[in-house]
């Protein structure tokens, strides 16, 4: 759910564009872009996403190939 709507404002065709980001986030990082022990947890990260948003960093060889490169952070953080 896009910031926009859980700081009950009006919205429009742009939080597509959020959902789109969520998910391009997890399918090129293979985790979801905001995880918290409890949902209200996860609420709260998705309001302050851009606090709490992390581009995942993997330092192992044999996982550095999963890195982000930055055109996709970029497109991800638009």
């Amino acid at each position: 759910m896009a910031p926009e709507v859980l700081h009950n404002k009006g919205y429009d065709y742009l939080v597509d564009y959020w959902s789109l980001g969520a998910i391009l986030f997890e399918f090129l990082s293979g985790s979801p872009p905001f995880t918290a022990p409890t949902m209200e947890e996860v609420w709260v990260n998705v309001y302050h996403w851009q606090k709490v948003l992390e581009r995942p960093v993997y330092t192992e060889e044999v996982d550095k190939e999963f890195n982000l490169t930055d055109d996709a952070w970029d497109l991800i953080t638009r």
